[in-house]
């Protein structure tokens, strides 16, 4: 219960700022070209609170989910030499056009400036997401076993779109819950068209195709006095492969329960350094284990203003094709 009414708290709060920066954009252009505001309203229905200003009431209204501008003469149907000079039907069509229109620019330039600050201020994401989208490992009776998918495996296209990393894959595959996709793969220098029906996981109903990249393992914390610290391993390091073989984040928990009491070789990678560290397992029972929290593979995504503004204007762009082509799919 809690859950539900935090996101639609969330909701509220979200939507709320979208239509206020929409509202906004309104009201901005409606002055810039000397129209007549009546009310900028925050919410709909009875006035709880505001401040007259001039000509115009700005206030917060009871209902939250929404918001309006009202114009003076905007619902006037009077002849033009009728209308006050200031009202809304008064004005040229190119000057009502600027008003419709700059709502949805204020959103689109919302976007764009949340996602440079963002890109400006840096966040950790999973490493994974920007890679080609390489299949490392198939989860056993999922959609993709079934489908036939196989490790190595490279996604190329899903419905007739192009897909160039695991971003975009978790993007399209996450919205379409219990729908057959077409996949178009690349298997050792060969194209193939591969049916895929996903299946609906979480408790947001979203889109699972069960194969995931090829995730590396980052150490969060070691154990004092374990395996991995008598060994040498420390936070931050990444797993590349154990006894030489590549060994992704779905895997290594398996790899050292298997191996009680056996050395394991570990080529890590720390900073721009690689090394190698020999790690034994301690046993716990039938298991082994070494004493280390692991997650998956993450980076810094951090870029200066410039860049950062550009970043956001190719992320926009990319997921505003996605949502395009998705809509355009349930047609």
């Amino acid at each position: 219960m809690i859950s539900i009414v935090e996101t639609l708290v969330a909701f509220a709060i979200v939507f709320g700022i979208l239509v206020f920066v929409h509202e906004f954009g309104h009201f901005f252009m409606g002055k810039l070209v000397g129209m007549r505001i009546e009310v900028f309203s925050w919410g709909y229905g009875r006035r709880l609170v505001g401040i007259k200003k001039g000509e115009t009431d700005y206030r917060i209204s009871l209902i939250p989910m929404g918001g309006y501008v009202k114009f003076s003469g905007e619902d006037a149907f009077e002849e033009p030499s009728k209308l006050d000079a200031r009202d809304f039907m008064a004005k040229k069509r190119w000057q009502r056009f600027l008003v419709l229109v700059m709502g949805s620019v204020m959103n689109i330039i919302l976007a764009l400036v949340l996602m440079a600050i963002i890109n400006m201020v840096g966040v950790n994401v999973p490493a994974y997401q920007d890679q080609v989208p390489v299949i490392g490992w198939i989860e056993p009776d999922s959609p993709a076993q079934k489908a036939g998918l196989l490790p190595g495996d490279k996604i190329v296209m899903i419905n007739n779109q192009a897909v160039k990393t695991w971003s975009d894959v978790n993007l399209v595959i996450s919205s379409r819950p219990e729908r057959t996709l077409k996949l178009k793969i690349e298997r050792q220098g060969k194209v193939k068209q591969v049916p895929l029906t996903t299946e609906s996981r979480t408790r947001y109903q979203m889109g699972y195709a069960g194969f995931f990249g090829q995730i590396l393992t980052q150490v969060a914390m070691v154990e004092p006095g374990s395996p991995a610290e008598k060994a040498g391993l420390q936070p931050g390091d990444v797993i590349l492969a154990i006894n030489d073989e590549p060994v992704y984040f779905y895997r290594f928990v398996e790899v050292i329960q298997k191996n009680p009491e056996v050395p394991l070789k570990f080529l890590v990678q720390r900073g721009k350094d690689k090394l190698e560290l020999i790690v034994t397992p301690r046993r716990e029972g039938d298991v082994g284990k070494i004493g280390v929290m692991q997650t998956p593979q993450s980076i810094l995504k951090k870029y200066p203003p410039g860049a950062a503004f550009i970043q956001s204007i190719k992320e926009n762009t990319r997921l505003a094709f996605l949502v395009v082509n998705f809509i355009k799919d349930l047609i």
